[in-house]
């Protein structure tokens, strides 16, 4: 059993970080990443520190200082919003999570891996 716990925590599900860092899976082979305490996102040609995010219907929503984006996880395609105004009419309309919404990374990590998850923490 402990031989495949040991091999589960490599897979893309059971990835939760090791040491300083820390890794939630978002779905579509995606996750958010956490080192020394800063959550950060990889684009495939930058990555984005990340203040405060939420998942849902398959869009990655969050901010990064006073910007904000929507990255769709199924097709890669993400919108940058330079204020939080745009982004949450934006949300609105298209039945996202408004900014006011948004948690940190580590809220969303313990309530992530909390639970049965924490039975397979090697």
């Amino acid at each position: 059993m402990a031989i495949v716990l040991f091999v589960f925590s490599f897979t893309y599900y059971g990835d939760h970080g090791l040491g300083d860092e820390a890794a939630i899976p978002l779905g579509y082979w995606k996750k958010m990443d956490s080192g020394d305490g800063y959550a950060y996102f990889d684009l495939a040609d930058k990555q984005i520190s990340v203040d405060s995010f939420v998942v849902r219907n398959g869009h990655l929503c969050m901010t990064s200082g006073n910007e904000f984006y929507d990255y769709h996880l199924p097709t890669q395609k993400w919108i940058k919003y330079n204020n939080m105004q745009d982004y949450n009419k934006y949300a609105l309309v298209h039945h996202l999570p408004l900014a006011k919404e948004f948690k940190s990374f580590w809220p969303q990590y313990d309530a992530y891996w909390n639970g049965w998850r924490f039975w397979l923490l090697p």
